[in-house]
């Protein structure tokens, strides 16, 4: 009862921590964008500002929001009453969604900025909202500063923030009753985090070569931190990339990515679910090892590196109309030296997507979006960390089509 009543106080303080930083956020946004717009009803009269608004408006239908290996999902169908005991699934409604998304933006740029060169300023409040598992239904907040340096470079500086995202269920804690622990003895709780990052990229435009290429270089650092009961959850990542868009013909754009991340989690105790004999350790000192689903702690490690190639092909036939696929490829290695890690130690991923998509301009401010994504991860660790909820081996399959006003 004390635990429960201290996961509550707990829960409770981080929720009240997340709402004092939305609602700062959501002062500050409003701020900027009156304060710019008014600083736009100044400067109209001299022409040095202009302000663009837009509206966007997309549906996504995702076959798998919880990126559910087969068998988490098959588990999750099975509707098992030791599951609906230890709230395995709690709030996880259906393994597929619709998800409305509705995003207001601002952008008030000057020909007259920083070395008297042209300069932007932008906002969006993207709000998403799941159809079915309601408790994933989130907001998006991004700013955005675009600063030319150059008659063919520019610098961007942007700042993403979401504030109080529901990953999905994680073990935390088990009971043993009856020698080893069944189902119903396990305790899963909710995993919410908050999500800042920032970019820094730098674009450059060779337009005199043989063909135009416009480059990308990019650092940026993220920080998620989750409710207390995960902080072996939290992450310090530092990112970094390389692109190039190529037009070696016109209508024809190619694109050529490199990016790697790096990916800082602290060392923390938890609870585990073991077999002994995969280890040959008497996890319950009871001078056998042949028992089976065994609660014991361990030291965990969820530190990684990653590496990503991207490449995209666009052809615009029309100057209305763009059509464009794209394939990523990502490397995923966990550094954890822990002794007994069945989750993350000695654990490469391998992650392939597959985008088709087109956009075509309907209107001179109307704009039509339509994109398909095919993402497959796998993994050699696919079947340790399922049962605590961690993502191993997963499909998704996404559908999306968009709407975007500019006035």
């Amino acid at each position: 009862m004390n635990n429960n009543r201290n996961h509550f106080i707990e829960k409770n303080m981080y929720q009240h921590s997340s709402s004092k930083k939305l609602i700062l956020l959501f002062l500050f946004l409003p701020a900027f964008f009156f304060g710019t717009n008014a600083q736009t009803n100044v400067d109209s009269m001299n022409d040095d500002w202009k302000t663009r608004w837009g509206v966007r408006m997309e549906f996504e239908w995702n076959d798998n929001v919880f990126k559910f290996s087969e068998s988490q999902q098959n588990r999750m169908n099975l509707n098992d009453p030791g599951d609906t005991v230890s709230g395995r699934f709690n709030d996880m409604e259906k393994v597929s969604d619709g998800i409305i998304s509705i995003a207001p933006e601002l952008e008030v740029r000057t020909k007259n900025g920083l070395f008297g060169r042209s300069l932007s300023l932008s906002g969006i409040i993207d709000y998403q909202h799941y159809y079915r598992n309601t408790k994933k239904s989130h907001v998006n907040l991004a700013l955005s500063i675009q600063q030319k340096t150059s008659k063919n470079g520019k610098i961007i500086l942007q700042a993403d923030y979401i504030p109080s995202y529901f990953m999905k269920n994680y073990l935390l804690d088990a009971t043993d009753s009856t020698g080893h622990v069944s189902s119903s003895e396990r305790i899963y709780y909710e995993a919410l985090y908050n999500e800042m990052e920032f970019l820094l990229k730098y674009k450059h435009l060779f337009n005199k070569w043989i063909m135009d290429i416009e480059s990308e270089v990019l650092v940026g650092y993220r920080a998620r931190s989750y409710n207390s009961q995960f902080p072996g959850r939290n992450q310090d990542a530092f990112e970094g990339g390389l692109a190039f868009e190529v037009i070696p013909v016109k209508q024809w754009f190619i694109n050529i990515g490199y990016y790697f991340e790096s990916v800082q989690s602290p060392i923390t105790r938890e609870v585990m679910i073991l077999d002994e004999p995969d280890y040959q350790i008497d996890f319950n000192n009871d001078r056998d090892f042949a028992d089976n689903n065994i609660r014991t702690e361990q030291t965990l490690n969820r530190s990684n590196y990653s590496q990503t190639l991207e490449l995209g092909l666009t052809f615009r036939p029309l100057k209305q109309l763009g059509v464009y696929a794209g394939f990523e490829l990502l490397f995923r290695n966990y550094i954890s030296q822990e002794l007994i890690n069945p989750s993350f130690k000695d654990r490469n991923d391998a992650k392939n997507t597959l985008r088709l998509g087109f956009d075509y301009q309907i209107l001179k401010k109307l704009f039509l979006m339509v994109e398909y994504k095919n993402a497959n991860q796998q993994t050699n660790r696919s079947a340790d960390p399922e049962s605590v909820g961690e993502e191993t081996d997963y499909k998704n399959n996404i559908l999306k089509a968009g709407i975007q006003w500019q006035f």
